[in-house]
């Protein structure tokens, strides 16, 4: 008797809801009250007041609390590793590129030009070393004009890249190079000399010239 009235005071609310919204009147007909699905509920147990048990509401809190200090042990390892590479980033910078700048942004943006100014000059390398490689192949070629070649005969050129900028290693089984000439079309391509030795080795000349 109790549910009935219950029941009757359900669909009398719903009446009045329909009266309200008188499109809903079709929805209400086609499913009916019967196919209504219960609404979810979570279980407590024995417990009658309707409030969660303490050992349950523990667990909730402590649950919350884990998953705080995870977020906050994960942003910690983030923000670490994040220093550490500004730090490293910091270190390969030539000083005068950081100076006065204490920003990350201002550091970061340093870096980026820095970055573009040694790939350009990287570039320039390369042309340089393919211009000094196209003069050995071409005095090879030449052999038969004394006019156009260094005095001396068996000379093999290597041109490489190195820390400074770019080695030109040259040996000969012949005489002493003119060193003047080599500087001199060194500096025809833009290099500068930096360093330069020579040493006897199995009865050949290697020449070491370093130049940026």
């Amino acid at each position: 008797m109790e549910s009935t009235s219950s029941f009757s005071f359900l669909q009398q609310e719903d009446e009045l809801r329909i009266l309200n919204f008188p499109e809903l009147a079709t929805i209400w007909d086609d499913v009916g009250f019967d196919q209504i699905p219960p609404p979810k509920c979570i279980d407590l147990g024995d417990n009658k007041n309707g409030k969660i048990p303490k050992k349950l509401e523990k667990n909730i809190i402590e649950d919350q609390l884990k998953k705080k200090r995870l977020h906050r042990e994960v942003e910690r390892q983030r923000r670490q590793e994040i220093s550490t590479l500004y730090a490293s980033l910091r270190s390969v910078l030539p000083p005068q590129h950081i100076k006065g700048k204490r920003s990350t942004t201002d550091q970061i943006d340093e870096a980026a030009k820095y970055i573009r100014y040694v790939q350009n000059n990287i570039k320039e390398l390369g042309i340089k070393i393919e211009n000094l490689k196209r003069w050995s192949t071409k005095n090879e070629s030449e052999k038969g004009n004394p006019s156009k070649i260094l005095p001396v005969v068996n000379v093999n050129v290597t041109v490489q890249t190195c820390s400074a900028g770019v080695e030109v290693l040259i040996s000969t089984s012949g005489d002493i190079l003119a060193l003047s000439r080599i500087t001199q079309l060194l500096h025809q391509q833009g290099l500068t000399v930096v360093s330069c030795s020579f040493t006897k080795f199995d009865g050949r000349l290697l020449y070491t010239i370093q130049s940026e």
